[in-house]
């Protein structure tokens, strides 16, 4: 180690002229324009920045609509949001209860001003968690996100959210956390259901006599479930040209032949390794008869086998019994498609959403005596805490108590 502090360890560079002055000035703002680029580009993910992007123009807009001027974060020169402005919005959408209604405690002229933008009042509260609350008061997880998000664009703007650590605001967000749990629970998430194997078996029950429509949906709900929990981004973003017939050299569980899923595009993906770029799924068995199926019914109905499309909105023609080869399915499709089958199976769709499929099969796999690790591997995940902090949904405490009580001594 020793050797390696020598100051003529690398003897080449003793024989080179120094640097200018101009030359440490070009290399340094080249530095600095290739270190920009690739925060401004490579940062996030494309998820995320729509995300950030859409809090930031709610936030411009509550901005205009209660103090009549542009963001501090999107003014030319940027300047930071101070906290008395963080501390006004908490309270603008704190919740208030008038009539056994809860309502916003938002100005009556800053609400009127972004209902007639269509910034507010577009969420279903009363769907989502009865009809405790007005369409304006978004959930307690919302605001959450979007005073996180405002953080997070002060940190790539380069400038210091002097709001996060100031008490009038720490203090605000505290009292509205309280409020919300005490008196305003429309305002807290309502948890979907995890789409375990029996509600699968459901959905799949309501698919067998839907023509087309249902072959199309079995082979998402099995691809969703059987191919590792996958979500409907990946789902929706599915190709022919991604799936590869393959023969395994020797069977697992009975199971010899399938499909073998390259997935290119998954959330957060972690390229550390070349040949760790692309996830590999394989579907095998009744997984693939369902492709199979579903690939023999596009052919029958005239549905062109685009290699860049795989699953396709479907909807009839006038004339009975033939389809329009419509467009492709985007992830909201997705969820459609799945709240739609557990209405149908007698479920209320409410219960459920786009993740339920993804939750289900990881919550199955460890109910059914699945490791985490390896839940975590099919899952995709980077660590093995957030498979078991998002999508571990086992009825774990109940049956700990009961093999404590069981196992303690009689009469002790």
């Amino acid at each position: 180690m020793a050797t390696l502090l020598v100051q003529d360890s690398i003897p080449e560079f003793n024989s080179l002229p120094a640097l200018t002055e101009a030359e440490l000035h070009a290399i340094a703002e080249e530095t600095s324009a290739v270190l920009g680029d690739l925060l401004a580009n490579h940062t996030l993910s494309s998820a995320t920045l729509r995300s950030y992007s859409s809090a930031l123009r709610y936030w411009d807009a509550w901005h205009r609509a209660s103090l009549g001027t542009q963001l501090p974060l999107l003014r030319t020169p940027r300047a930071p949001v101070p906290p008395e402005t963080v501390a006004a919005f908490i309270a603008h959408h704190s919740p208030r209860q008038a009539g056994g209604l809860t309502e916003i405690s938002m100005p009556a002229v800053v609400l009127a001003r972004l209902q007639q933008i269509g910034a507010i009042g577009q969420r279903q509260v009363a769907k989502r968690n009865g009809k405790r609350a007005t369409a304006d008061v978004p959930s307690l997880a919302t605001i959450e996100h979007r005073l996180a998000a405002l953080s997070a664009c002060h940190r790539l703007a380069n400038l210091v959210p002097d709001f996060k650590d100031a008490p009038a605001v720490r203090q605000a967000r505290r009292a509205l956390q309280n409020r919300v749990s005490d008196t305003a629970p429309a305002m807290l998430r309502k948890p979907k259901m995890a789409a375990k194997r029996d509600v699968l078996n459901r959905m799949l029950e309501t698919c067998l006599e839907d023509g087309l429509r249902g072959i199309r949906d079995a082979a998402i709900l099995h691809v969703g479930f059987h191919g590792g929990g996958r979500r409907r981004s990946e789902i929706a973003a599915m190709r022919w040209a991604d799936l590869t017939p393959i023969v395994l050299p020797e069977p697992i569980d009975g199971l010899v032949d399938g499909y073998r899923w390259e997935l290119f595009r998954t959330k957060g993906r972690r390229r550390q390794r070349a040949d760790k770029g692309v996830l590999t799924i394989d579907l095998l068995g009744f997984v693939a008869e369902a492709i199979d199926s579903w690939r023999d019914a596009c052919i029958r109905s005239g549905l062109p086998l685009d290699e860049q499309v795989w699953y396709r909105v479907i909807k009839r023609r006038d004339v009975p019994g033939t389809w329009w080869p419509s467009t492709p399915m985007i992830p909201e499709d997705i969820r459609q498609v799945i709240r739609m089958r557990a209405s149908a199976a007698g479920l209320n769709p409410d219960d459920f959403a786009g993740h339920s499929l993804r939750s289900g099969a990881a919550t199955t796999f460890l109910e059914e005596g699945g490791h985490i690790t390896d839940a975590s591997r099919i899952l995709d995940h980077l660590s093995s805490e957030t498979t078991r902090k998002h999508y571990d949904h086992r009825d774990g405490p109940t049956d700990a108590l009961a093999r404590l009580v069981s196992r303690h001594p009689r009469g002790k």
